[in-house]
């Protein structure tokens, strides 16, 4: 899986580069590898957490995002249409609509407190005397 991925990210930023006129240069996946074993993690783990939890999107919520979405177009009911028109489009928005319940649902779960802290601390400054 992280071989897939570190190929996928190295032939991804090569399409990349060569779309913003950049001269073409040899990517080797192995320079992806920390990256891409972050990401195949990642995705294990929104992976069970979907299963488990029931995050997956439903038909309902991705109707509603894409509604949201269509409206800032000039004509909606065409962009809607154009979402529907491939399972490719339409995927990318359950996507969109399942990282938000997990998002959601991760958030739920989180317990957090209050905690005065000084602008310097905050900022990461080791304001010295």
């Amino acid at each position: 899986m992280v071989l897939a991925e570190s190929e996928r990210l190295a032939e991804n930023a090569r399409l990349e580069r060569e779309a913003r006129g950049l001269a073409p240069r040899p990517l080797l996946p192995e320079s992806f590898a920390d990256w891409a074993t972050r990401r195949v993690k990642l995705g294990l783990i929104m992976a069970e957490l979907i299963k488990d939890n029931t995050l997956r999107a439903t038909q309902e919520q991705t109707r509603a995002l894409i509604k949201e979405m269509a409206e800032s177009y000039e004509d909606p009911k065409e962009m809607e249409r154009w979402y529907y028109a491939q399972p490719g489009r339409l995927e990318g928005a359950e996507a969109v609509v399942t990282e938000d319940n997990v998002v959601e649902w991760v958030c739920s779960k989180a317990k957090t407190s209050d905690k005065a802290v000084s602008f310097d601390e905050l900022m990461g400054n080791n304001a010295a005397a």
